[in-house]
């Protein structure tokens, strides 16, 4: 059945707008086979429409971009036509997140003083009879003054405040040298005091002031080295103090590491000993599981040797084997010389070899 050519024209307008080959089967209702074969047809220059092959193609590309994006074709021709304007308006590309941002402030009302503002802007521009642009660069240069201004103002406050801190500084200074000056003062009454002293002393004794003077400084360097004597003897008295409490310390610690090397020598015996019975024990327990391995091999012949399948004579040999032991014990067993046993021990050895040197079969 043939698809109408206005139903064709749909198909390809979908496919224009971005929509898939599915997509477009869904709208119109068509077989996808329909639809691929209208697209490859279209792409063939087959309608009779000029350059619908490359308008197909870059409508095609188009719109799945912006598909991607979330828009249409309409929705991308405004905006188109809002760019253009804006760039009739002096709004470029690289403006265009300044006019948003201007715009979201703006909002459906202007801001109060907008329009006076606007106007008195406007004033200027002719007074001046320059440029717009002229005008808004000589206003980002005012502004980057103003900054500058600002920022030098922010300095010389913040240098005042630290000129008030030094005269705060300076005035305590002062008032410490002034305490100083007066202690200096004192100071001096004192000395003049200790050398009237030291006058009268070394007139009273008679001898000369220096040689009192040399005689009191001997006094201090002897009495120095005395409390010296006494500083390095409290020194070592702490020091002798402190090596008698590490070593009580110490004879304690070893008193208590004696205690317990004894205690882990007795466990280390008594592990020993745990370790020889447990080894005995592994012994016996090896022997016994030996002997329960046999048992459990020879059980079943032992059982019902008729249910035995004993194809390699492996078993009958463990069983004769263990007869002819039970034999060679027994001091006064009758049947020690028996040929039947010894033949049937040979059969069984002699068959066993046969079938280990069978081709195919393992020891």
């Amino acid at each position: 059945m043939a698809i109408p050519f206005d139903q064709k024209m749909r198909a390809l307008e979908l496919y224009a707008k971005g929509h898939s080959a599915n997509e477009v089967v869904e709208e119109i209702g068509i077989s996808k086979g329909s639809v691929i074969s209208i697209l490859q047809d279209a792409k063939a220059g087959r309608f009779p429409i000029p350059d619908l092959r490359e308008r197909l193609q870059e409508t095609h590309a188009l719109a799945v971009r912006l598909k991607k994006e979330g828009l249409d074709l309409a929705e991308a021709r405004l905006g188109i036509l809002f760019l253009k304007r804006l760039q009739e308006l002096g709004v470029g590309p690289e403006k265009l997140d300044d006019w948003v941002r201007f715009s979201s402030q703006v909002g459906t009302q202007l801001p109060e003083g907008f329009a006076p503002a606007a106007m008195e802007f406007f004033k200027l521009v002719q007074d001046k009879g320059g440029s717009y642009d002229g005008l808004v660069g000589e206003v980002k240069e005012l502004a980057a003054q103003r900054d500058r201004l600002m920022a030098e103002v922010g300095d010389l406050r913040a240098k005042e405040e630290r000129a008030k801190l030094l005269r705060v500084e300076v005035e305590k200074s002062e008032g410490q040298a002034k305490a100083l000056n007066a202690r200096l003062g004192e100071l001096r009454q004192e000395v003049g005091s200790l050398v009237g002293i030291l006058e009268r002393r070394a007139a009273a004794l008679g001898i000369p002031v220096a040689e009192l003077e040399a005689r009191l400084k001997e006094l201090l360097s002897i009495e120095e080295q005395i409390a010296r004597a006494r500083a390095e003897r409290d020194r070592l008295k702490g020091e002798s103090a402190a090596l008698e409490e590490r070593n009580t310390v110490r004879t304690a610690h070893m008193s208590r590491a004696a205690t317990e090397f004894e205690k882990d020598l007795g466990l280390l015996k008594a592990t020993r000993e745990e370790l020889a019975q447990t080894a005995e024990l592994k012994g016996k327990l090896e022997v016994e599981l030996e002997q329960v391995r046999w048992a459990l091999q020879l059980m079943p012949f032992v059982s019902d040797p008729g249910k035995v399948a004993d194809e390699d004579f492996a078993l009958i040999a463990m069983v004769v084997e263990c007869v002819d032991k039970w034999i060679a014990v027994q001091p006064d067993f009758r049947y020690r010389s028996d040929p039947r046993l010894s033949s049937l021990k040979e059969y069984v050895h002699g068959r066993r070899m046969q079938l280990r040197a069978a081709p195919g079969r393992g020891g």
